[in-house]
C-alpha cells in the first residue's frame, strides 16, 4: 500500500483502478486475518470511494467490498450490523451475477451463514444454507460446501429439530462407523461426533441429568478429536475447523458462540 500511496505512483490509482482495487482488497483481508483493525479502518474508506466507470469494475468493487465488510463485522462481533448488510448483498448478487465468480459467491454465502449462526439465528442460518445448496456441487469451493453441511447439522442440533436429527443419524451412523484403515479428516471427525451427539440427544430424556452428563462427555471427546487433528499437522487446516472448535468450546464453557469468537 505504501507504493500505491507514494506520490510518484499515486496516479496509478486512477489509471489502473481495477488492479488497485484488487490489491487494496487483498490488503484489507490480510489486515482482518492478522487483526490489524487499525489498518482496516485506515483503508476501507479508500475502497468504498473508488469510482467505477464500467459495469465490470462496478461488479468487482461490489463483490470485494461486501465480502470484506461482512468478514470484518464477523471478526469484530458486530453481527447486527452485518445482518443489516445482508439484503444489500442479496440485491448485489442478483444484479452482478454476470460477473461474480463462484469462489467469491460461495465465500459471501458462507460468511452470511456464519453471521446468523454466530448470532444464534439458526433458522435464518439454515435458510441461507439451503440457498447455497441450490448452487449444486462445486469442486472449486468444496470446502465451503462441506463446512456448510456441518453448520446445517449443528443448527438442527441447536434448534432441537427431532425429525432433522433422526434423518441425520440414519444417514450417517452406518457410513461413519469406526474403521481401522481410514485417515481422519476434519469432515469425518465433525460428522462422527455430531452423529454421536444427535443420537445421544434422541435417546435421552429432555432436561435430565443423564442427558447433561452424556452430552458433556461427548463434547469433551469431540474437542479432544479436533485437538488431535490439529496436532497431526495436516497440510492445510480446512475451512470451518476453527469455528467448529469454538462451537464445541462454547458448549463446554456454557457460553454463547459469539463470545468465543472474541477470545
Amino acid at each position: 500500500m505504501e507504493l500505491w500511496e507514494a506520490p510518484e505512483y499515486r496516479h496509478y490509482q486512477q489509471e489502473r483502478p481495477r488492479m488497485f482495487s484488487i490489491h487494496l482488497a487483498n490488503y484489507l483481508v490480510f489486515c482482518i486475518a492478522i487483526k490489524d483493525f487499525a489498518g482496516y479502518k485506515r483503508y476501507i474508506g479508500t475502497l468504498e470511494n473508488i469510482k467505477a466507470d464500467n459495469s465490470d469494475l462496478e461488479a468487482e468493487l461490489f463483490q470485494n467490498l461486501r465480502f470484506i465488510q461482512i468478514l470484518y463485522y464477523l471478526n469484530t462481533n458486530q453481527l447486527e450490523i452485518a445482518q443489516k448488510l445482508v439484503p444489500t448483498v442479496e440485491r448485489g448478487i442478483k444484479k452482478y451475477a454476470f460477473k461474480i465468480n463462484n469462489s467469491r459467491l460461495f465465500a459471501l454465502r458462507v460468511n452470511i451463514i456464519l453471521v446468523f449462526f454466530a448470532a444464534g439465528e439458526y433458522k435464518k442460518a439454515l435458510q441461507h444454507c439451503a440457498v447455497l445448496q441450490q448452487y449444486g456441487k462445486s469442486e472449486q469451493r468444496r470446502d465451503v460446501q462441506l463446512f456448510t453441511n456441518i453448520l446445517r447439522h449443528i443448527s438442527h442440533f441447536e434448534l432441537e429439530e427431532i425429525d432433522a436429527l433422526e434423518s441425520f443419524v440414519r444417514k450417517y451412523k452406518t457410513n461413519l462407523s469406526p474403521a481401522s484403515n481410514f485417515v481422519p479428516d476434519f469432515e469425518r471427525i465433525a460428522l462422527t461426533h455430531l452423529v454421536q451427539l444427535a443420537d445421544a440427544y434422541l435417546k435421552s430424556t429432555p432436561g435430565s441429568e443423564a442427558r447433561r452428563v452424556k452430552s458433556a462427555a461427548l463434547f469433551a471427546e469431540f474437542q479432544t478429536a479436533l485437538q488431535k487433528f490439529r496436532e497431526s499437522n495436516p497440510p492445510q487446516i480446512p475451512l470451518g475447523t476453527t469455528e467448529t472448535e469454538l462451537w464445541v468450546k462454547s458448549k463446554l464453557a456454557g457460553k454463547p458462540f459469539r463470545e468465543m469468537l472474541m477470545e
